[in-house]
């Protein structure tokens, strides 16, 4: 969100800041922990999502040259 005030002096565009209101809608309650996030099944990436299996180390030795 950005504002934008065009004053003739910097305190002006100071005190025009002091008028605005932000008010926020639909906002979720922040995760501020691990067990809060497990609770709340909050993951990145969702499990069995994009994870696979395969070939591990030869992974690790290509990304390693």
């Amino acid at each position: 969100m950005y504002f934008i005030t065009i004053e003739d002096t910097e305190a002006q565009a100071l005190a025009a800041r002091e008028l605005v209101t932000v008010e926020y809608e639909n906002v979720r309650k922040p995760i501020l922990s691990l067990d809060e996030g497990i609770a709340a099944q909050s993951f990145f990436p969702k499990p069995g999502g994009d994870a696979k299996k395969g070939d591990a180390q030869g992974l690790i030795s290509f990304t390693s040259r």
